[in-house]
């Protein structure tokens, strides 16, 4: 039996299995933290996305950097201990330890609700809080069987993830002002029909949904957009409602009969 001749971690892991794993960490987080991140941003969402892309740029360079220059296990702990001292290193560990829990236990209570389209019991507890152990206990065990076989998981879920990518669905500009005299509702309009523009037929598509939060007379209701602007907890009803349909058509299946309609 062929033994190592130094202590180390050998290098198992090629240029795919090192993007995908690096691809789920980073690219995963887009399917919770753009939605939590916009309820409380709100017009400042893409500017809390940039600030956060440029966080990250200057990380990945730090990482870059520091692992040329110490090429062993540890990450931050270790780029700690070089620069600074154990206690230093003891509190980057912790952190980053913390940080993996929170995020684990984030992406896994998400996941079930995402699966609720196929099977509606996870959309609610305690189906969500079960599928979410689950989803933990069959990764701990990929992770316990090798870091080779997690590796082919995290690769193939990135293929996936691209596969559904591969399509875009683009939607208008939603209208906004009470009645159809705002003066901004001809240029949403004019907007919108560059939107259109853009929809090639094929993996691109574009889908008008501006017309289901108005009134007959095209006035808004203040039960689907209370300031007129920001739609309300009926409003994304009536949102989902509008895409639901052409997102079930994009992935060949049968979307459900109807669409919510905005109330008077």
């Amino acid at each position: 039996m062929a033994r190592l001749n130094q202590y180390g971690l050998r290098r198992v892991l090629g240029t795919s299995a090192l993007f995908s794993t690096a691809y789920g960490n980073v690219g995963s987080s887009i399917y919770y933290a753009l939605g939590v991140t916009a309820a409380f941003a709100l017009g400042l969402t893409p500017v809390a996305f940039v600030i956060a892309g440029l966080i990250f740029m200057f990380t990945a360079a730090s990482y870059t950097e520091a692992t040329v220059m110490y090429p062993e296990a540890g990450g931050s702990a270790s780029f700690a201990r070089h620069a600074f001292n154990e206690l230093v290193s003891f509190i980057a560990a912790w952190g980053q330890m913390l940080n993996y829990i929170i995020t684990v236990a984030i992406s896994a209570f998400f996941v079930p609700h995402y699966l609720g389209v196929f099977w509606p019991a996870l959309h609610h507890s305690p189906g969500d809080i079960i599928g979410g152990i689950v989803i933990v206990a069959l990764l701990c065990t990929v992770n316990i069987i090798g870091v080779r076989e997690s590796a082919r998981l995290n690769l193939v879920l990135a293929v996936i993830d691209f596969a559904t990518q591969l399509l875009l669905l683009l939607l208008g500009i939603f209208p906004r002002g009470q009645t159809p005299a705002e003066p901004l509702r001809n240029s949403i309009v004019q907007v919108n029909s560059r939107i259109a523009a853009l929809d090639d037929g094929d993996r691109i598509r574009y889908l008008h949904i501006g017309s289901n939060f108005l009134q007959p007379d095209g006035t808004i209701s203040p039960l689907v957009m209370p300031d007129f602007l920001h739609p309300s907890e009926w409003g994304y009803l009536v949102y989902t409602g509008s895409v639901w349909g052409p997102v079930m058509d994009l992935l060949e299946t049968v979307p459900p009969a109807g669409r919510s309609p905005a109330p008077r």
